[in-house]
């Protein structure tokens, strides 16, 4: 699942077709959620007392329709292209539909199975099932490897029973197994609505190579006159990997102050002098200490929901915190101001955030 993850993570969303089938799927597990099934209990309940309702006139009823349409405020046109036959098939096609809906909206009990394929970035290919069926709900998984001359061939299966399913109102599918997967997050997810492509772009160009739980870049407001605040040596080698395009490699875990200064000063507006006083220069060997990054359980990662490219060159993005292991797409909100430049690099020149759904990670503290 992490290759998964990664994949739409970066927004490729080339298997979206599939995933939107997902939504049928949790709409028919609606038994399993106790207040939705409320909901719709709500909304139907209404239908059915009107349509069994003897007391109401046609007169009535036109009226009611034509004042309460959920489109009254859209402009009528005095012609139609729609011819008549066209409109009594469209009419009857819509109440054909409208009774299909009948059994979604009541939240009768009713089995379901729906596939969702993913494709992982070594080429194995996942068919996950999800089956809802005698009140439980299961997935089933396929892995497809290939042999030799690309002949595909089934590698594995694996039946898991999933505890929770969630639907969240942005678009995304999280769902936790019942037993935890060895070295695996604590909930499985995927993005069903895409965000824009601009919003995907620049989220890959500045947020994606960022962490909310390393060091203090996204997680504490600053700007050019407290910048000091988040300079950590750990924080050099994510940067240094969106500038190349690579992870870092050392040696002797120095890095050579010309290149740490050089990329430092690009990324963000801070001094030569702020960066030795902070990052640990070692005046002898001219050069900075490696400090690794190590991997973090369950983080959370951004995503641009929003933007403004300012008169000034700059460009606003809001980023919300997406935080699948605690079943939040909200939970926090950053608004982060850049500015781009014409070689492609860009500086980060201030970061705000707001607690929403989650408390924020604890602020990150310099080692010694």
């Amino acid at each position: 699942m992490e290759d998964v993850k990664w994949l739409l993570k970066k927004w490729g969303f080339s298997m979206l077709i599939l995933l939107i089938a997902v939504i049928a799927g949790v709409i028919c597990w609606g038994k399993l959620h106790t207040e939705e099934k409320k909901v719709a209990e709500e909304v139907w309940e209404p239908l059915v007392e009107i349509e069994d309702s003897e007391t109401v006139t046609k007169e009535e009823n036109d009226t009611e329709t034509s004042t309460e349409s959920a489109y009254w405020f859209i402009p009528q046109s005095s012609d139609c292209l729609i011819t008549e036959e066209e409109k009594a098939q469209l009419q009857d096609m819509a109440l054909e539909a409208a009774g299909q809906a009948k059994e979604v909206y009541e939240m009768e009990k009713q089995d379901a199975m729906v596939t969702i394929f993913e494709v992982n970035g070594d080429g194995m290919i996942g068919a996950v099932t999800f089956i809802y069926r005698e009140d439980k709900l299961q997935t089933y998984y396929v892995g497809i490897g290939w042999q030799e001359g690309g002949i595909p061939e089934i590698r594995d299966t694996l039946v898991s029973d999933v505890e929770e399913i969630n639907l969240t109102e942005k678009g995304y599918f999280i769902y936790a197994y019942k037993e935890m997967i060895a070295h695996g997050s604590m909930r499985q997810y995927w993005r069903i609505k895409p965000l824009s492509d601009e919003c995907r772009k620049l989220t890959e160009k500045y947020i994606a190579g960022l962490s909310y739980v390393n060091y203090n870049v996204l997680v504490t407001n600053w700007d050019s006159s407290n910048v000091e605040d988040i300079l950590m040596p750990c924080m050099f080698e994510d940067i240094y990997s969106i500038d190349r395009g690579e992870n870092l490699i050392t040696e002797n875990r120095m890095i050579p102050a010309e290149i740490y200064e050089n990329i430092m000063t690009t990324y963000f507006p801070v001094s030569v002098e702020q960066l030795r006083k902070k990052c640990g220069y070692d005046e002898n060997s001219d050069s900075y200490p490696y400090e690794m990054i190590y991997a973090s359980p369950y983080p959370p990662f951004g995503e641009v929901i929003d933007y403004k490219y300012n008169k000034d060159g700059t460009i606003t993005l809001i980023v919300d915190g997406v935080w699948p292991d605690y079943n939040s797409d909200f939970a926090f909100r950053n608004k982060i101001v850049v500015q781009p430049f014409e070689d492609g690099t860009f500086k980060y020149l201030s970061n705000s955030i707001e607690q929403k759904e989650l408390e924020l990670p604890p602020i990150a503290r310099t080692k010694g």
